[in-house]
């Protein structure tokens, strides 16, 4: 009993620790249910539906050297090959610099390629991540929802 006591209280303090933090205002006993039975105490949260990422824009991380930049991000990719809207900037990544296009194939690789259309990085949807490069093995590269 007291251990349940006491981690409710923990929890409810870190909780209002954290709103502070974030500046959302808290109104106590809002959102928090308690239910005593049988010397037992529960608190549980109403869950919170996760919200679609609305960016639009990727930012395309090198994992080797920390660099990263910016694409627009386009929700119609499909299976022809379009130009990529790469900023100048990810020029810095070896692997990127011969990037003109892409396109995204049914089993949802990405691929994105040289003026050609020669492939020149693959990327596979990521756990963590949208996309994490596949192919060739020496490309670090990550492609996550940019924040700004």
């Amino acid at each position: 009993m007291k251990f349940a006591v006491i981690a409710l209280a923990v929890g409810c303090a870190g909780t209002a620790l954290a709103a502070n933090i974030q500046g959302a205002a808290i109104t106590p006993g809002e959102g928090l249910a308690t239910v005593i039975t049988d010397d037992t105490a529960t608190g549980s949260v109403p869950a919170t539906p996760a919200r679609p990422v609305a960016s639009e824009a990727l930012r395309v991380i090198d994992m080797r050297s920390g660099a990263s930049c910016k694409l627009a991000q386009d929700r119609a990719l499909g299976p022809e090959l379009k130009p990529v809207p790469m900023n100048p900037d990810c020029a810095a990544t070896p692997e990127l610099k011969a990037v003109v296009y892409w396109k995204k194939t049914e089993d949802g690789v990405l691929v994105m390629a040289d003026a050609g259309g020669q492939p020149v990085i693959e990327f596979v949807p990521g756990d963590g991540v949208l996309y994490e490069s596949q192919s060739p093995a020496s490309a670090l590269l990550t492609i996550v929802p940019a924040r700004s």
